[in-house]
């Protein structure tokens, strides 16, 4: 069962802070908990438990917040208490009432934390802290509409809708890894490969003692396989570009994007050709804007986590990497909401010191 409010938390003067200890609202985990809608999230994470009797779930605060942590500095489950046990910071991101030099939880809930919040609860996640996050522009939409409406119902009916979306935005693909210290199990590929070494170890006894080599279907097993494994989302429009790696570049990938009228990026197959100086130009830009997602692996695996997976449940696994890429994005508001608050200081400063 899930109960509300359990250790709500409104702001830092409500934390219970020992006497003598003064704690800094400027500091990263104080902004980062202020950018993350709880009490949102809180009623998606309580459909997770429909029953109404058992032993009362930690909080979403807490559940969520000490993967985060667990994330952005790797610790292990058990290093993970110990530091939240001695960093008041910590507690107060995960909505504790106040410091207490005691273990919120035991590190085996861990376990329990990265069950519940799995690959799509933490997609939701992340696409609620960045909607409450992000400006809203939505009344320059409409700048000025008085007087219009007839000129614009009649404009609407001599419309002839389009049967297709005009495709529009761009799409960054790149092909990473996220290594793992552990190969069992995890994926379909530990399936494919025991099919594999049993179909040869059938051949080599049939070969061996002569004997009558049965029916297999090797073939649709393995059609079966890589459909699975190259299987792809898309939502939404189709992009107008898509800028990809050489991976990505071959001839049937290169085929459906014409169909669809996609423009993707790289050199096309065939006798090189000398580009000409606009050729040159869109290269270089599309090279340009696929450097930010190249970027964001290396940020994902150099500092949340993603450079070596130890996680083993299948379910955790994809929970593991789902919470890296939440923490990056989190770290990176936070690194935002830092700046727009210190930049223009810094250029009045700046300005000042010219002057004199």
């Amino acid at each position: 069962m899930y109960k509300f409010d359990r250790y709500h938390q409104y702001s830092l003067s409500d934390f219970n802070q020992p006497m003598g200890m003064e704690m800094n609202p400027e500091n990263r985990w104080v902004k980062k908990a202020s950018m993350i809608p709880w009490d949102e999230i809180e009623d998606r994470y309580a459909e997770l438990f429909p029953s109404e009797v058992g032993m009362p779930a930690k909080p979403l605060q807490t559940a969520l917040g000490s993967l985060l942590i667990q994330k952005e500095y790797g610790y292990s489950d058990r290093e993970l208490v110990e530091q939240i046990k001695e960093n008041p910071y910590y507690q107060y991101f995960i909505g504790l009432p106040g410091y207490e030099y005691k273990a919120p939880f035991v590190p085996s809930l861990l376990v329990e934390f990265r069950k519940r919040l799995d690959e799509d609860v933490l997609a939701e996640i992340n696409e609620i802290i960045a909607a409450y996050n992000s400006s809203d522009d939505s009344s320059d939409d409409d700048p000025d509409d008085g007087g219009n409406s007839a000129d614009n119902a009649s404009n609407e009916n001599n419309t002839v809708v389009a049967s297709e979306p005009k495709n529009k935005g761009t799409l960054i693909l790149d092909a990473t890894c996220a290594p793992q210290n552990i190969a069992f199990p995890q994926d379909i590929n530990l399936l494919n490969e025991a099919r594999e070494n049993l179909e040869s170890m059938i051949d080599q006894i049939c070969d061996g003692y002569n004997f009558y080599k049965p029916r297999m279907y090797r073939k649709k097993a393995r059609e079966a396989y890589l459909a699975l494994a190259k299987c792809r989302r898309r939502t939404g429009h189709y992009p107008e570009r898509v800028l990809v790696d050489q991976i990505y570049r071959n001839q049937k990938n290169r085929a459906y994007c014409k169909s669809k009228k996609i423009r993707i990026s790289g050199k096309a197959l065939g006798r090189p050709k000398k580009p000409t100086p606009e050729e040159k130009k869109t290269a270089h830009q599309d090279n340009t804007d696929r450097i930010e997602v190249e970027r964001g692996f290396s940020l994902a695996k150099r500092c949340f986590g993603m450079e070596l997976i130890t996680t083993k449940l299948d379910i955790t696994i994809r929970s593991s990497i789902a919470l890296s890429i939440l923490a990056m994005n989190l770290s990176n508001l936070a690194r935002a909401f830092l700046l727009a608050i210190f930049y223009p200081i810094f250029l009045l400063r700046l300005q000042y010191n010219e002057q004199f």
